[in-house]
C-alpha cells in the first residue's frame, strides 16, 4: 500500500474530488456549512489483518440536519476522515458511487457501499435523515482492507466531514482531549473511541485542500495528494482548466526548442539549416530525435550513441550531454571528449539552458521520452500548466534479428495508481529452432533444466539491453535450473498478460499463445527476492535460481569485451523479480524487455560482483549519519579483469566510494576504516541513479600472493535526517514488508516499534519516546533508526560489477 504523509484529513462528501488521497488544511469553505456535535466514535485499525479495521460514527438530535432535498445520487459525493496532527491518520477523499444512494421515504437518504471494492474506500453504510421535532441524525460505518485510516499513533484530533453537493456536515473529536475515551496507536494496530463531542468552534467546516473543490484562499484544487504536479498540496498552482500544453514534450518544444531565448529551432541552427542533420522545429523534432518507433535515432557525431535514449539521459543520450555541456562545461556518462566532438547546445551567443529547463529534459528522457505523456515535476520546472502526471512508459526495444539475438519480454503485470509492488512472475521461452548453430554450446553442469531442455544445449551471448518502464525501482532476472516443467503447481495458472487475450489461460509451450503484444506468464506473486515462489526446488536453497540480468534503472546496456561471454539454455523458464511504484492517479501495466546478442567468440566467461555479506548492516539513529566500510577480495588464482562497476543503496544512502587496490582486507565492517583519498576512484551521490563506470581496458588485479593486491574497499554514507530533518525515517510513513515480521529490524525492516521509536522535534528530538507523543513536548513520537531491510524506507549495502578471469 502506498503510504502518504498524514498532514491533515477530514470526513467529506465532495463535489469534484478525483481520488482517495491526501487532504490538506487551507481557508474556510465557501458553501453551506453545518458544524454538528457528536454522540459516538469507534475506530479500529489492524495493518496485518486488514479485515479487522473498522469505523463507526453516530450523531442525533441535530437541528442543522433539516433539509435533505438534494438527491445525492445526482451529485458527486464523498467521505473523508482526518487527523489534524503530523503523523495522524488520513483516509483522503473517498468518492461514493451514485448508484449506492436510495431514499428513506421522505425522511432522508441511505447509502450502501461495497467494502470489497478497491474504489469504495471501505464505506459500508451511511444514513442521514431528518426528524420533525428532535432534529436530524447521521450515521457512517466502514470496514475492511480498503478503509485506509492508519492509527500509527494516538490521534491529536479527528475531523469528520460529509459533503452532499453544496451541503457539508462536519464534526470533530479531540478539541478537548477528554472527548476521547480511548486513544491508542502503534506500528501495526490501534483503537480510538469517543462519546459526546462539541461542534467545531465558529460553526464553519474546515476547508479540505485536495477535495477537488476550488474554495476561498485556494488557487487550485485537483483532488490528489501529488505535490509535484501543476497544483501542489497547498492548493497553489495553475488550475487544470488553464492547461497550456498537453504533454511534457509539447512544453519542451515551445519553451526550449522554439524559444526566442535559446534559438534552437531557428533557421540558422536546427531549423531549415538542420545542423548535424537535426531538425528541432515543431512537428519534426520528435521523429528527428527518437525515430518512428520512439526508441531513439543514432547520432551522426557519436556512432553507437542515440540522440535520445529513452530512460537513459545521463549515460547514452547525446542531446542531454550537449545541453549539459552548455550549462556545466562537461559531458555526461559515456560521452567523453572535447566539446568539438559534436557541439554544445545552444550554440553561439545563445545562453545555456536554465538549470530548471535542463532538469526538465533530464526528467523527460528518464521518464521514457514520451511524445504524449506528462512526467511528474516537469510542470514546475517548465513554469507551465500541464495535466496531471501520467505513468512513465518506455517503448519496447526493437526485436533482434533471430539470427543475431533474442528478446525476452516480461509479462506486463498490473500496477494500480498510488501503489507499490514487489513480486515475482515467470515466463517461458524457446529459441532452439532459431538460434544459429555456431552460437550453441553445451550447458555446464547444473545450469539447465533437463526436463524442459533434454538436449542440454545453451547459447552464448555477449551483450544485453534491458528496458523497463521507468516506474521500476529494480529488477533481478533469474534462470530456473531445477527439474520442474511448466505444469508444476508452483507456477500457478499460466495466463496472458496484455494483448488480445489478456486474462485468458494460455499454454506457455505455445509461443504464439498471446497474440498482439501479450505474454504468457505464471502467477504474479507478491514477495521479496522470490522467497517461496515457484516449485519446491526453486531458489537459493536448491541453487536453482542463478541471476543473468537486471538493473536498478529503467534501462541498462551491457557490451562485454571481445571474447567475454555468458550462456543461457536454448529453452527454459525465466523468473522476473520486479519492484515498481506508480505514484500517479492512473493505472498501468508494468512491462520490461531484455534483448540478448549471440556470440561465437568464447574465450572468458563473465562473472558477477554481487557481495551481499553485509547487505543489512545499517543502524543509523534519527538525525545522525553513519559511514560503513568493508572490503571485497577476489578469490582464485587467475588475474581479475574488472570492466563494469556500480553500487546499490536505498534513499538514505547519500554517497558511495570505492578505493583502488591494494587494500588490507577487513575482517569485518566493524572497525573497517575509510579509505585513503589518494586511492579513491569511484564516487556516486544519487542512490536512484547510481554511477556506473565502464573500464576499457579493464582494471586488472593479478595474483601476486598478497590478498591486498586483489582487494577493493567500498564505503557508503547513510544520512537519517541529519542534513535534512524531513528525510528522517518515520514510522507513520514506512510500510510493512511483504513478508516477515513488521518491526523495523533486519532483514525485513518496516516501521519501528514502541521500544525503538524516537521523538521528532521539541526538546527531546531524537530521544526514545515509547510510542507516546506525550514524551515529545512540542514534537511527535515517530522517528525510526534507519536499518537494513527490504522496504523502500530501509537500507541496503551492495557492491555491483562484472569481470572475467585470465591466467
Amino acid at each position: 500500500m502506498f503510504q502518504r504523509s498524514a498532514t491533515t484529513t477530514i470526513l467529506a462528501l465532495a463535489a469534484f474530488a478525483l481520488t482517495s488521497v491526501g487532504v490538506h488544511e487551507a481557508a474556510a469553505h465557501s458553501g453551506s456549512d453545518f458544524a454538528i456535535s457528536s454522540d459516538k466514535l469507534k475506530m479500529q485499525w489492524d495493518q496485518v489483518i486488514k479485515k479487522k479495521s473498522k469505523f463507526q460514527y453516530k450523531t442525533k438530535d441535530q437541528v442543522q440536519i433539516n433539509d435533505l432535498s438534494i438527491d445525492p445520487s445526482t451529485v458527486v459525493t464523498s467521505v473523508t476522515v482526518k487527523g489534524t496532527g503530523v503523523g495522524d491518520g488520513d483516509t483522503g477523499v473517498i468518492i461514493l458511487d451514485p448508484a449506492g444512494w436510495s431514499a428513506i421515504g421522505n425522511k432522508g437518504w441511505k447509502y450502501a457501499g461495497d467494502t470489497d471494492s478497491p474504489t469504495g474506500g471501505g464505506i459500508k453504510q451511511i444514513k442521514i435523515q431528518t426528524h420533525p421535532t428532535k432534529g436530524g441524525r447521521l450515521q457512517i460505518k466502514a470496514k475492511g482492507q480498503y478503509w485506509d485510516y492508519a492509527l500509527f499513533q494516538p490521534q491529536t484530533s479527528i475531523e469528520i466531514m460529509i459533503n452532499l453537493g453544496e451541503q457539508i456536515y462536519c464534526a470533530q473529536y479531540g478539541s478537548d482531549p477528554a472527548e476521547f475515551t480511548r486513544n491508542e496507536g502503534a506500528a501495526a494496530k490501534g483503537k480510538v473511541q469517543g462519546k459526546e463531542s462539541v461542534a467545531i468552534a465558529g460553526g464553519e467546516c474546515p476547508s479540505a485542500c485536495g477535495n477537488g473543490q476550488l474554495e476561498l484562499g485556494e488557487e487550485c484544487d485537483d483532488g490528489n495528494g501529488i505535490d509535484t504536479d501543476n497544483c501542489n498540496n497547498s492548493c497553489e498552482g495553475c488550475d487544470p482548466l488553464d492547461v497550456e500544453f498537453d504533454s511534457t514534450f509539447e512544453g519542451i518544444q515551445a519553451l526550449i526548442f522554439d524559444s526566442g531565448v535559446y534559438n534552437c529551432s531557428n533557421d540558422l541552427c536546427h531549423g531549415s539549416a538542420q545542423l548535424g542533420s537535426l531538425d528541432l522545429r515543431d512537428g519534426a523534432s520528435y521523429a528527428a530525435l527518437l525515430g518512428p518507433s520512439g526508441n531513439g535515432l543514432e547520432s551522426p557525431n557519436w556512432p553507437g550513441f542515440k540522440r535520445v535514449f529513452p530512460g537513459n539521459e545521463y549515460e547514452d543520450s547525446v542531446l542531454y550531454s550537449n545541453l549539459h555541456l552548455g550549462v556545466n562545461g562537461t559531458r555526461t556518462g559515456f560521452l567523453v571528449g572535447p566539446p568539438e566532438i559534436g557541439t554544445l547546445m545552444p550554440a553561439g551567443a545563445n545562453p545555456p539552458l536554465t538549470d530548471e529547463h535542463l532538469e526538465a529534459i533530464e526528467l523527460w528522457i528518464r521518464g521514457g521520452a514520451s511524445e504524449t505523456g506528462i512526467v511528474a515535476g516537469t510542470s514546475e520546472l517548465l513554469g507551465a500548466c500541464l495535466p496531471d502526471p501520467t505513468p512513465n512508459k518506455i517503448p519496447q526495444p526493437n526485436v533482434p534479428d533471430p539470427a543475431e539475438g533474442v528478446q525476452h519480454p516480461m509479462p506486463g503485470y498490473d500496477l494500480n495508481s498510488q501503489s507499490e509492488r514487489e513480486l515475482c512472475i515467470s515466463s517461458y521461452y524457446d529459441v532452439s529452432a532459431t538460434v544459429p548453430a555456431q552460437f550453441v554450446v553445451p550447458c555446464p553442469a547444473g545450469f539447465n533444466n533437463n526436463t524442459l531442455n533434454p538436449s542440454n544445449d545453451c547459447f552464448a551471448w555477449n551483450a544485453q539491453e534491458l528496458a523497463q518502464d521507468p516506474q521500476s525501482h529494480h529488477s533481478i532476472i533469474h534462470m530456473y535450473t531445477g527439474t520442474a516443467d511448466t505444469t508444476d503447481s508452483g507456477w500457478g495458472t499460466w495466463t496472458c498478460y496484455g494483448g488480445d487475450d489478456d486474462g485468458l489461460v494460455c499454454d506457455p509451450l505455445n509461443l504464439s499463445a498471446c497474440p498482439n503484444g501479450g505474454v504468457c506468464g505464471g502467477v504474479d506473486e507478491e514477495g521479496v527476492a522470490c522467497i517461496g515462489y515457484g516449485p519446491d526446488d526453486y531458489g537459493n536453497a536448491g541453487g536453482t535460481a542463478p541471476t543473468f540480468g537486471g538493473a536498478q534503472e529503467s534501462t541498462s546496456v551491457s557490451h562485454y569485451p571481445v571474447g567475454v561471454y555468458g550462456i543461457l539454455p536454448v529453452k527454459g523458464i525465466i523468473v522476473w523479480n520486479s519492484h515498481a511504484f506508480n505514484l500517479t492517479n492512473f493505472d498501468m501495466q508494468m512491462e520490461a524487455w531484455l534483448n540478448m546478442t549471440y556470440t561465437d567468440t568464447l574465450t572468458y566467461p563473465a562473472n558477477g560482483l554481487f557481495d551481499t555479506k553485509n547487505i543489512f548492516l545499517q543502524n543509523v539513529p534519527p538525525f545522525e549519519t553513519r559511514e560503513y566500510c568493508d572490503t571485497h577480495t577476489f578469490s582464485g588464482t587467475e588475474t581479475i579483469n574488472l570492466f563494469d562497476l556500480s553500487s546499490h543503496t536505498h534513499r538514505h544512502g547519500k554517497r558511495w566510494r570505492y578505493y583502488q587496490a591494494p587494500q588490507t582486507p577487513c575482517a569485518s565492517y566493524v572497525g573497517c576504516p575509510v579509505g585513503n583519498p589518494a586511492d579513491l576512484f569511484y564516487e556516486s551521490f544519487e542512490y536512484s541513479d547510481a554511477l556506473r563506470l565502464l573500464f576499457d581496458p579493464p582494471l586488472t588485479y593479478p595474483n601476486t600472493g598478497d590478498p591486498a593486491d586483489r582487494t577493493l574497499k567500498y564505503c557508503a554514507l547513510y544520512d537519517n535526517g541529519a542534513t535534512d530533518p524531513t528525510e528522517v525515517k518515520r514510522r507513520s510513513q514506512t510500510p510493512c514488508p511483504p513478508i516477515g515480521p513488521c518491526n523495523g529490524e533486519p532483514p525485513f525492516g518496516g516501521p519501528c516499534t514502541d521500544g525503538t521509536v524516537k521523538c521528532i522535534g521539541g526538546i527531546n528530538n531524537g530521544l526514545p519516546c515509547g510510542g507516546d507523543d506525550l514524551n515529545c513536548p512540542n514534537g511527535i513520537c515517530d522517528a525510526c533508526d534507519a536499518k537494513g531491510g527490504v522496504t523502500t524506507e530501509d537500507e541496503m549495502f551492495i557492491p555491483l560489477g562484472t569481470y572475467f578471469r585470465t591466467p
